[in-house]
């Protein structure tokens, strides 16, 4: 994963390349940070720079700074052409060479059009290069080379090996070689091209082709010079062939320019390509060219700006300037050359890969509602974590606004009314497909649970969208996973991938809107049939018009197939507030979903499904702000492992101190107060002394923890060094913390880090997390709310696991214990626990079985294993299922229906807040 942005910027511009480079790098940073380039082309100097990114530097700055350094852009010495590129190694590592922009033959002494001068080529690439087909490329049969092969039949004719091995500096090089307009050097060394290593690489023959450019012959003059000078050691070549050498060269002299390399290289190349192309020849233009890799293109007065984030255009200076912009469809090419008046007076133009004409590109869509919001720098400093955090009761509460009365309301009705459409039903294998990766699969899957509580009906099938594009691209039994197809692991067996999808939803889950996998797997959905619906952050995102079709022209229509958080760009890689908005945005769909449903289809009466909304929209609106105000136990839990994770950096600080304060002063403390208390220096105590101090310089550490220890109140026999901490509860919370405090951790020092696992104490948290276990392991466990019914088991099982993991101990000391639940409930082997004191209403499970203030788990399921009260009392008010069940005469047939109701509880408003309170927690 990379990121192409870049500039042109001219007279007019109201704003300074430095400003606008390091905006648009706050964005498309999220492609990939571990190396950065860029070049910096004014019409009298061309700049180079390329670097490996610190571990813990800011990216943004950085490539500022080295902006800046290269010297600051006066107007009159405009236009100002700006490429950059981020990269996040694939087929290379991180080095230095191996970063954009990329040019295989560097500066080169050239004449070009009778003008001696010094030419390069640089392009900058998002993407992956796999391979050139050579044959196609020069009018013939199909011959395609992958890279090793191209880097040598390269080599031969460009004259000099490969300067680095990533796929983009081959790229590079055919560019080098295809770009000849105006160089007879170039032309001739293409025209030699197609022939065999030894004839392409022939100074004779090249020298021979150079001069009758230069000397402006025509062809027919230009094949009899080759004849004449033909070398009599190589093997004939035919008059056909040399008519054929003597026109190419002729025509890629005259016709051979940048833009038109940049083509003829995407229509023969195989792979994904979001590339930009300059050349010194031209320092006020740039090719840019798009193939399965996103590059947009905006304008405003002043300027072009291009980046492969859309985001990216409405950041900071760019996104207030912007006027209109065009994004690349696939197999576009756009050539944009600087003039003068508004946009620079950049002439735009476009062109396909399958015509290759260049025309004037007039298709921009002005800026509209529809786009994204500009994004204000202010967003960018400080603790973007902590932001996301106190923004998400915010944005959840608008999630929930939108459902009543704005664009997800339009599409949960036609969501539904496909879902259900019984003609579409009877003709499909399945009803719903839904496909995310990472978090969003993860949140994905718990809802995909609920939705068949829900609806049992349904036939819904969610996947990884890695494992679902290899089922509808790959061969049916060409791949295997763990000894299967991806077919028979995801799909129903029997069927190709692409049949059971036919007629189906396809609900394509990605905050960005553009995850890879995610988009590529809904476009392979959609060309196997089935009717594609997406999440994302917001409305304008990839998806929405790569696959569903949205236009963002002003007066277009909002579509009714994308779902939005309104979340918008997030620049936290620790996900918190994205996971959290999907998951919400779920829960409101899965309400609407089953008040859709046909009667006989849904599991719930319509007061289930308000008291269910009622739910979650107290949990959004008096819960969650308590959780994120920074204030509620998950705080303070956090501070005090927090304490646990630098105490190894503390510790080694204060070690260094006493290390060089008293060998400096050279005074170990315990000579020193031997010596103030009178100790001669010839008495044999001194050997005694002298040994003590050894011993403190070498357990100084232990002592110093110890004592830090018994003055923060913390264990004091926990194992020293770097914490590991587990995360125990059901999937989709452990896995979503798990990922978000790696990513949170992910550049701590060696000293204050952590490792972190997790599992699902209802399932396999022993067997996967046991051996884990030392003095001092932390563990937060998320305790289901067992006072209800449905979830008592669950509870008594997790409790159960905290029992067994907290029972590997020695010296007396085990694992540190922190439950995370809305029970107040807390046993022996909890150490800590965050306790939710919301006043949640009671459910009707816990009236009709007169729970009242019975607290032990074990207790609870004994009360529960016996038969509910006869002749329940009035249940009405603020008891949760007493409107649908609370009357019925089937007492133990009223509870196993609300037991659905109390299920979805726990999946969609119980978990979150759970997820929540950990969040806080790291």
């Amino acid at each position: 994963m990379c990121g192409n942005l870049g500039l042109l910027l001219g007279e007019d511009c109201a704003f300074s390349a430095e400003d606008a480079a390091e905006a648009m790098t706050r964005v498309v940073a999220m492609r990939g940070a571990q190396s950065y380039g860029f070049w910096r082309a004014t019409p009298s100097q061309l700049s180079v720079h390329r670097a490996v990114l610190r571990k813990r530097a800011d990216l943004a700055t950085t490539l500022r700074s080295a902006l800046a350094r290269k010297g600051r852009c006066q107007k009159d010495q405009r236009p100002l052409v700006v490429g950059a590129h981020l990269r996040f190694a694939t087929s290379s590592r991180s080095f230095a060479k191996e970063a954009h922009p990329h040019s295989w033959l560097g500066p080169v002494r050239t004449e070009v059009n009778g003008i001696k001068t010094t030419r390069i080529v640089l392009c900058t690439h998002n993407g992956d290069f796999e391979a050139l087909d050579i044959g196609k490329l020069f009018g013939g049969d199909s011959r395609p080379m992958a890279l090793d092969e191209l880097r040598r039949w390269l080599s031969v004719r460009l004259g000099r090996p490969a300067p680095c091995a990533a796929d983009s500096c081959a790229l590079a090089g055919c560019l080098d070689l295809l770009f000849a307009a105006g160089d007879a050097t170039s032309a001739a060394r293409l025209a030699l091209a197609r022939l065999d290593d030894i004839r392409a690489g022939d100074a004779t023959l090249r020298s021979t082709l150079i001069d009758g450019l230069k000397a402006g012959l025509d062809a027919d003059a230009l094949t009899k010079l080759l004849k004449e000078r033909y070398p009599s050691n190589m093997a004939p070549l035919s008059a056909p062939d040399a008519q054929r050498i003597a026109k190419d060269a002729l025509a890629e002299f005259q016709k051979g320019d940048l833009r038109t390399a940049v083509v003829r290289v995407l229509k023969n190349a195989h792979g994904a390509f979001g590339v930009a192309a300059h050349a010194s020849a031209a320092p006020g233009a740039v090719v840019l060219g798009s193939v399965k890799q996103p590059m947009i293109v905006g304008i405003g007065r002043g300027f072009v700006a291009y980046a492969s984030e859309r985001a990216a255009l409405h950041v900071g200076c760019v996104g207030s300037h912007l006027e209109a912009r065009y994004v690349l469809r696939e197999g576009d090419v756009i050539s944009v050359v600087s003039g003068t008046g508004d946009h620079c007076g950049a002439v735009l133009q476009r062109a396909t890969l399958a015509d290759g004409s260049f025309s004037t590109l007039e298709d921009f869509d002005g800026v509209s509602e529809l786009m994204a919001r500009p994004v204000s720098p202010s967003q960018f400093g400080g603790d973007v974590v902590g932001k996301d955090l106190a923004d998400l009761p915010a944005v959840l509460r608008a999630i929930t606004r939108s459902f009543e009365d704005g664009p997800n309301k339009m599409t949960a009705s036609a969501f539904s009314s496909k879902l259900f459409d019984a003609q579409r039903r009877a003709s499909s294998h399945l009803d719903l497909v839904i496909i995310g990766v990472e978090c969003s699969l993860w949140v994905a899957e718990q809802w995909a649970v609920n939705l068949r509580a829900a609806c049992p009906s349904l036939r819904v099938v969610v996947a990884s969208s890695n494992k679902a594009l290899a089922a509808l691209t790959a061969c049916h039994n060409a791949i295997t996973c763990n000894g299967a197809t991806p077919s028979e692991t995801v799909f129903p067996p029997g069927l190709k991938a692409s049949q059971a999808c036919r007629h189906a939803l396809a609900l394509a889950v990605s905050h960005s809107g553009q995850s890879f996998p995610t988009l590529h797997a809904a476009r392979a959905l959609k060309a196997a049939g089935a009717d594609v619906f997406c999440v994302a952050g917001q409305l304008d995102v990839v998806i929405a018009d790569d696959v569903i079709g949205q236009q963002f022209a002003p007066g277009s229509p909002v579509t009714d197939r994308v779902f939005s958080t309104n979340a918008g760009i997030r620049l936290a890689e620790a996900a918190s507030l994205t996971t959290a908005a999907t998951h919400h945005l779920l829960t409101e769909l899965l309400v609407r979903v089953a008040r859709a449903a046909p009667a006989r289809d849904v599991a719930l009466s319509r007061h289930d499904l308000d008291e269910l909304a009622t739910l979650a929209r107290t949990s959004v609106e008096r819960d969650l702000p308590k959780l994120c105000g920074g204030a509620h136990d998950a705080a303070v839990v956090g501070r005090a492992w927090g304490d646990h994770a630098v105490e190894p950096l503390i510790a080694f600080t204060a070690a260094l101190i006493y290390i060089l304060v008293t060998v400096t002063a050279g005074l170990p403390i315990a000579h020193a107060i031997a010596q103030a208390c009178g100790l001669s220096k010839g008495s044999p105590w001194n050997y005694v002394i002298l040994f003590a101090d050894a011993l403190l310089y070498t357990f100084f550490t232990v002592v110093f923890s110890l004592l830090l220890r018994l003055i923060q109140g913390r264990t004091l026999l926990a194992r020293f060094g770097k914490r590991t901490c587990l995360v125990l509860d059901v999937p989709m919370v452990h896995q979503c913390a798990v990922a978000f405090a790696q990513k949170l951790f992910g550049l701590s020092y060696g000293l204050n880090g952590c490792e972190f696992a997790g599992g699902n104490p209802g399932d396999h948290a022993v067997h996967k997390c046991l051996h884990r276990i030392v003095r001092g392991t932390l563990v937060a466990v998320g305790v289901p709310d067992g006072r209800l019914k449905a979830l008592v088991d669950v509870e008594c099982a997790t409790f159960l696991t905290a029992l067994q993991l907290k029972s590997l101990s020695n010296w007396g000391v085990g694992a540190e214990v922190c439950t995370v639940g809305h029970h107040s409930y807390t046993p022996d082997v909890v150490d800590r626990a965050v306790i939710f004191d919301f006043d949640r209403p009671k459910f009707l499970s816990e009236v009709r079985h007169n729970m009242g203030s019975t607290v032990e788990p074990v207790a609870r399921r004994m009360l529960y294993l016996a038969e509910p009260t006869p002749s329940p009392p009035n249940v009405r008010g603020r008891v949760v299922g007493a409107v649908s069940h609370g009357s019925e005469q089937d007492l133990a047939g009223a509870l196993a229906s609300h037991a659905v109701v109390e299920a979805l509880y726990e999946g969609r408003v119980a978990s979150l807040e759970r997820l929540g309170a950990v969040y806080v927690l790291f």
